[in-house]
Formats: C-alpha cells, sequence, structure tokens
C-alpha cells in the first residue's frame, strides 16, 4: 500500500506562475497609484505644505494645500478654509461651485502674489486653481477672543473661526442676510449672518 510519503508530487504550473503574476499585478497598482498621486514637479504636496508656508513661498511655486471650510459665501462667490497653522480665502468664477462649511478640500494652484506682511495672509493669490471635496469633516474649534483681541493680537491668524461678543448698534437686511455691527470697549466689527430672511433687525438693536 503506499502511503502519502510514498506517492508521487505532481508539479502545478498555474501555481508557479502565481507569484510572478501578483507581484507584477502589485507593480501595477503601485504604478498607477503613483500617477495618480504623484504631483507635477515643483509642487509642494499636501502631506507637507500648510497654509503659514505660503508666506515664504515665491511667485510660480505650485502648491497643494488641505483643509477644512469654515465659511461659504455663495453671493461673493468665495469660500474659506482653515488647518492647523492658518485659514485663507478662495475667490472662485461665478461658474465654478462653492463648497459647503465642514467640507474637506484638497487645493491646488500656483503662486500669483507673494506675501506681504503689511497686508497679511489677504495679499496671496492663487492662480491656476482646482478644488477638490475629499469627504465631510469636523468644522475647527472656534478660538475665543475678545474684540479687541482681533486688533491685536499678533498670536491669532487671519480668517481663522473665532467666538466673541459684543452690543448690536446697528442691523440692516441684505437681500437674505444681516449685516451687524458689534461694538465693545470701544472697538467695532462688522458681522454677516447667512439665511437671516425670518430675523428681524430691530430686535437685536442693543442686545448683546
Amino acid at each position: 500500500m503506499s502511503t502519502l510519503t510514498d506517492m508521487p508530487r505532481r508539479r502545478h504550473p498555474s501555481a508557479a506562475l502565481l507569484v510572478p503574476a501578483l507581484l507584477a499585478a502589485a507593480g501595477l497598482v503601485a504604478l498607477l497609484l503613483y500617477r495618480v498621486i504623484a504631483p507635477e514637479p515643483g509642487t509642494m504636496w499636501r502631506s507637507g505644505t500648510k497654509i503659514h508656508d505660503l508666506k515664504r513661498l515665491r511667485t510660480g511655486n505650485k502648491v497643494a494645500l488641505e483643509g477644512i471650510v469654515t465659511f461659504a459665501d455663495p453671493l461673493e462667490h468665495r469660500f474659506y478654509f482653515q488647518d492647523d497653522t492658518g485659514a485663507m480665502r478662495v475667490q472662485r468664477h461665478v461658474d465654478e461651485p462653492i463648497p459647503r462649511p465642514g467640507t474637506r478640500v484638497f487645493v491646488t494652484g500656483k503662486l500669483r502674489d507673494e506675501f506681504v506682511p503689511t497686508i497679511g495672509i489677504n495679499s496671496i493669490e492663487l492662480t491656476e486653481l482646482k478644488v477638490t471635496n475629499a469627504g465631510v469633516a469636523k468644522l475647527p474649534v472656534a478660538q475665543r477672543r475678545a474684540i479687541r483681541s482681533l486688533f491685536f493680537d499678533a498670536s491669532l491668524g487671519e480668517f481663522v473661526r473665532v467666538e466673541t461678543e459684543g452690543i448690536v448698534i446697528a442691523a440692516w437686511p441684505q437681500g437674505d442676510r444681516l449685516r451687524l455691527e458689534l461694538s465693545e470697549g470701544g472697538f467695532r466689527i462688522p458681522v454677516t449672518i447667512l439665511d437671516a430672511s425670518e430675523l428681524v433687525p430691530a430686535t437685536l438693536l442693543d442686545q448683546r
């Protein structure tokens, strides 16, 4: 009687070809991923580029940023997005969609106007913009600040989410939005409330 060890062993050519085939497939997938993910030459890729880095770049540098939309203004056709180093405003054309607040976005483009310290982050302008939605994310925590500190606190980045309070000294409608002016300690700031058609401006005056 033949035992299992005495039986002749059969070779399986298909099994021998399986490993090289899998390796070839893995190489193809890696190549495809590289072609999809790899940035263009001269681009600072999103994994290492932060909004704060834009202050040291030069005209013509290509950048790729990632952040969360904190405010969208369909009337002005622009939005603001923020990462862990700062925030910036992105102006869109009238035929381009505006991402909603709470959307994680990838923003790529080329630096057209460099950072000017006397103007601030608003001096930076990107051209050849491409905005890609990457799902929903939690809004960054708003920093609580007194109105006075919004003018003098150098540690507070421009366009970042803040929470403040003051007395409403002026209120007027503008379409479906409401414009307010808040005052505290002799300092004033403008505030815009979107989708505020149901609010009555007169009831907000002199309120905190």
